[in-house]
């Protein structure tokens, strides 16, 4: 079981009860009655938190006013935002849950209606919501509910391509997918005597795929089909496979290259480099001025510099090799080998040896380096990579290069298998990795999860960026500014830490945003983007951010004695954004 799902449900149980008024507190415990059979207490919570919260927002709209005024307006989009996210972080867990059909699309009317500010009108022919008060609304989906077993069918089918080719294209074009109902997964087979044998001797693995992707308890019932015409075997069966191939990514062992002894000169030891800390705090402009004067590439940014922002979509297939599925113009669906740019960076610097190259990977804590580049994490280590060879200027092949320098090498040169997923061309392709290519990362903070896993940390030079001020960074155009902002951050570790953070410096505030303040209006944008910060990243309490800015010296006037982030915000997003006029509010 995913302990960082377990870890957010019982923070975001802590998050919801840290608001609770008394009302909220009875409310809850009233409808946590209704889901004893919810195995975690903290979702036990959570789901009658929401339910008491849903009704009572129900209950004043069936009240029959016409009108939802600002502030009940605002806690319950809140309350809209808190379940959204709940429900989306959770998706795909075993947590995944589904809510009365009612209930959800009555939610769905109410987030496109209920304003943030201003309150809410309510329209005259607006539905009552009946109330359920003495049943549940929210129920965890087992997987049967929550996947489809069509999808399911075809996941088995991309990875039996990924063990073997012949046996991917068979199960393919000649079993097709019925049904799966009560652990149980019916296909249909249309096989010859040699696909029979193909698939009982490969029972075991196919066996295992299905367990693995359907769950252990499944059984699988085949039913054979006789007597059906090839024709119409095509047309009952799922689509046909048609074999491409990516020629722009692809790693060709056939094509002939350059083996270069074109020179860039460089002095830098460091290969694998971590930059992390909190935003705006140079990680990238350090790593830019790595790459243009310790390495030299300033000249040549463009052909040795490959630099990727990893978002929590970003995947190994996307990234290093996989396989993409896509239909053609006849309705069939195309299977396309690809690979990812990383490759072809290997292989740019494996034929340029005298030249360095950089792979920037930005912000990978949105996603696992593990997961994205797999197994060249083993490759990536200093006395893996390969060494002591020279260029000839000669061609070859990336196979005939990867022998070549293993014959030059003075030491073992390591290397990987990569396998080839859609050609049936049994021969795998190695992968090394050159002495000239440096990895150079940046991450920032992250509360739910670890920055980087413990397997790459002996690999990685990890080096903490802190926020920097004028003695240090003299593009600061202000004295009085940079003195504001180190206060600022002083503060902030002062009251986190006096409130149990075990790592207070995750919260301060990095010093770009700050460089080129120099008026009020200014330093009122940059101030208005800290407050956001806290209120909507970090989500910290009102009480707690006034604690830190109650003593700081402005170097502008700036009015502190607010009740709430909101009525803060609106006072200087007013001065600083002349289109927020009254009369465009008031028009809106």
């Amino acid at each position: 079981m995913d302990k960082n799902v377990l870890t957010y449900i019982k923070n975001k149980n802590n998050e919801i009860q840290y608001d609770w008024a008394e009302e909220d507190f009875r409310g809850t415990e009233r409808y946590k009655i209704l889901y004893e059979d919810i195995p975690l207490e903290d979702l036990k919570d959570i789901f009658a938190y929401f339910h008491y919260q849903f009704n009572a927002l129900f209950k004043e709209l069936n009240s029959g006013r016409n009108r939802l005024n600002a502030e009940p307006s605002r806690y319950y989009l809140r309350v809209l935002e808190e379940y959204k996210s709940l429900k989306d972080n959770l998706q795909e867990t075993d947590y995944t849950f589904e809510i009365d059909k009612l209930y959800e699309n009555k939610i769905i009317d109410l987030d496109k209606l209920i304003q943030s500010s201003g309150g809410t009108d309510i329209p005259d022919d607006f539905e009552r919501t009946p109330i359920i008060d003495i049943r549940p609304i929210f129920k965890l989906l087992s997987k049967n509910d929550i996947k489809n077993g069509l999808k399911l069918f075809q996941k088995i089918i991309t990875k039996l391509y990924d063990k073997n080719w012949e046996l991917g294209k068979t199960f393919q074009s000649k079993v097709r997918y019925k049904s799966f109902q009560n652990n149980l997964l019916t296909w249909e087979t249309m096989l010859s005597d040699d696909e029979k044998k193909l698939l009982k001797n490969n029972w075991k693995d196919i066996r295992e795929l299905v367990h693995d992707v359907f769950g252990s308890e499944v059984k699988i019932k085949n039913n054979n089909v006789q007597n059906i015409d090839i024709e119409k075997n095509k047309r009952l069966n799922q689509p046909k496979v048609i074999e491409t191939s990516s020629k722009k990514r692809e790693i060709n062992n056939e094509l002939k290259q350059r083996f270069s002894d074109k020179t860039i000169e460089y002095n830098f030891k460091y290969k694998n480099i971590l930059l992390k800390g909190v935003p705006g705090t140079g990680k990238s402009r350090l790593i830019d001025t790595i790459i243009k004067n310790q390495l030299n590439l300033k000249d040549h940014y463009e052909t040795n510099v490959l630099r990727i922002n990893v978002h929590s979509a970003s995947s190994n297939a996307d990234l290093m090799q996989g396989i993409g599925i896509s239909s053609n113009d006849d309705g069939h669906i195309e299977y396309k080998e690809k690979q990812g740019l990383i490759l072809e960076l290997i292989e740019k610097a494996t034929f340029n040896p005298n030249q360095p190259f950089v792979l920037v990977l930005e912000e990978i804590q949105e996603n696992s380096l593990n997961e994205l580049i797999g197994d060249l994490i083993y490759l990536i280590e200093d006395s893996k990579r390969a060494k002591g060879y020279k260029a000839d200027n000669k061609e070859y092949s990336y196979m005939e290069l990867i022998d070549n320098i293993s014959k030059q090498s003075i030491e073992d040169v390591h290397s990987i298998k990569l396998p080839s997923l859609i050609s049936q061309d049994k021969k795998s392709k190695k992968m090394i990795i050159p002495h000239n290519l440096f990895i150079f990362c940046t991450s920032n903070y992250r509360d739910d999860r670890k920055v980087i896993e413990d397997n790459l940390l002996r690999r990685f030079e990890v080096i903490e960026i802190y926020p920097k001020y004028k003695d240090e960074v003299k593009e600061f155009n202000n004295q009085e500014v940079s003195d504001f902002l180190k206060a600022l951050n002083e503060f902030i570790v002062k009251v986190l830490k006096s409130n149990g953070e075990i790592h207070p410096d995750r919260f301060m505030i990095g010093h770009s945003i700050w460089l080129k303040v120099e008026d009020r209006k200014e330093f009122i944008r940059a101030f208005l983007k800290v407050i956001t910060e806290f209120k909507d990243i970090k989500d910290m309490h009102f009480d707690d951010f006034q604690k830190i800015v109650k003593d700081l010296d402005f170097p502008f006037k700036v009015e502190k004695e607010y009740a709430s982030y909101e009525e803060w915000i609106k006072v200087l997003q007013k001065e600083c954004y002349d289109f927020l006029g009254e009369r465009s509010l008031d028009n809106k």
